[in-house]
């Protein structure tokens, strides 16, 4: 029995060296570097997000190889950017300074190469207008943010053509913002059985409640309903769909929902707060979720992986150093890989902290070999845990002598076994 549980463990362990193809951190500026967003296309991969340059957020995306290796940069003026989508080219979202009290939409495409191609800038009201969120089709892109002005307030969704951005369509929705807007940046998706775009946002009702609500149109964006989700007590940052189902993910974990908004299940989280969601497959859902667990904001960043119940088949640590961030964009999944994007401290002191631009590139194939194994290892018992450790133990001290691949801060043998302490697998 103990023989066979142990084997089970080593099997697990093996397994987890690879659950990490690559990571980067890379450290561009004393102040903070994030990466928010990322696409793929054809073996690269696009980040964007910013860097700061004495403070000053600049607009930043990169692209590297299937590898991690940096091809090239492209850095813009004063802003962020805060989502991007894969059409006939790149296409990046975010805000951007026109003057002191004044933040309009950006609505960059780039070509494969990183050039841009065209550029509009979409300034809705006189106030901090931000665009979080990009979806795109084989024809159009649909953005969706918020427009917070003096004489309007609310979120707005535009489409706009592929080649050249021109604007074909918009849509407006005025509501009273939550003075903490910024904690629930409205986000866009498509329903493509139906042909429908839906979009995720907060508002505030007439008790003064803040609320979280779905309102779906037609590709032309017209309004075809209004779903308010008045059982979701909490902030929403993440929507993906998949056949009849909704998944809403946010600050009471994850919720699965029909066509009308009703809840089917429920999944809460305590301190882990859901700000990505992506199809795995047709049973399968993947989240990106992060958790405070020290001072200064200090959060641990965790892959989870869900069935069709809702129950935790999986949870990979991605990082344990990660600053306390309201995460956009997506998780990218290809054939053979998992990518995130997200940040790491490079320093905590002096304050404020030095962050670094992260990304992450996680082995789908291992990842489900964890899943697969892990009803096995829940029968170990107390003195084949003992056994497991004092194994488990020498296999690592082994495998970092043998195995020790160098990536940028950390090995790879460090990361992999770093996370599989806090792996868990249920």
């Amino acid at each position: 029995m103990h023989t066979v549980a142990i084997l089970k463990v080593i099997a697990l362990l093996l397994s987890m060296q690879s659950v990490f193809q690559w990571i980067v951190v890379d450290d561009y500026s004393p102040g903070r570097d994030v990466a928010l967003s990322l696409c793929t296309y054809s073996g690269k991969i696009y980040v964007a997000g910013f860097d700061e340059v004495d403070g000053v957020p600049i607009m930043r995306v990169e692209v590297r190889n299937s590898s991690g290796a940096l091809l090239k940069v492209w850095r813009g003026s004063v802003g962020t950017l805060y989502d991007c989508a894969v059409n006939n080219g790149i296409y990046a979202v975010g805000t951007v300074k026109i003057s002191d009290t004044d933040f309009g939409w950006i609505i960059l495409a780039f070509d494969w190469d990183l050039n841009v191609v065209s550029l509009n800038i979409s300034n809705p009201s006189d106030g901090m207008d931000v665009a979080t969120s990009v979806y795109s089709d084989s024809i159009h892109i649909y953005i969706a943010g918020i427009v917070n002005g003096s004489t309007f307030s609310g979120y707005r969704v535009e489409k706009r053509t592929a080649d050249g951005l021109d604007l074909k369509a918009v849509h407006a929705i005025q509501v009273q913002l939550s003075w903490r807007w910024p904690y629930a940046l409205p986000r866009i998706i498509k329903d493509q059985s139906n042909n429908l775009i839906w979009l995720l946002y907060l508002y505030v009702d007439l008790r003064d409640f803040e609320m979280p609500r779905i309102d779906i149109f037609n590709d032309n964006l017209n309004h075809i309903k209004t779903i308010d989700l008045k059982d979701i007590r909490a902030y929403p940052y993440a929507i993906a769909h998949a056949q009849n189902h909704v998944y809403i993910g946010g600050s009471m974990g994850i919720v699965k929902i029909d066509s009308n908004g009703n809840i089917l299940k429920e999944r809460k989280l305590g301190g882990n707060i859901i700000f990505r969601l992506a199809i795995l497959d047709r049973d399968r859902i993947v989240a990106f979720a992060s958790r405070i667990i020290a001072p200064h904001y200090i959060t641990m960043n965790s892959l989870l992986v869900f069935n069709d119940d809702l129950d935790i088949v999986a949870n990979i640590t991605i990082s344990t150093n990660s600053p306390w961030i309201l995460w956009t964009g997506d998780i990218k999944i290809d054939t053979n890989s998992i990518y995130v994007a997200a940040s790491e401290y490079a320093t905590l002191e002096p304050r404020p902290a030095n962050e670094a631009w992260a990304i992450y590139s996680l082995n789908r194939t291992a990842i489900e070999f964890i899943q697969e194994r892990a009803n096995a290892i829940q029968t170990v018992d107390v003195l084949s845990y003992v056994f497991f450790i004092i194994t488990a133990t020498v296999l690592i001290v082994v495998l970092r002598k043998v195995l020790t691949r160098r990536l940028h801060p950390i090995s790879f043998i460090e990361k992999a076994f770093q996370s599989l302490k806090n792996v868990e697998c249920r």
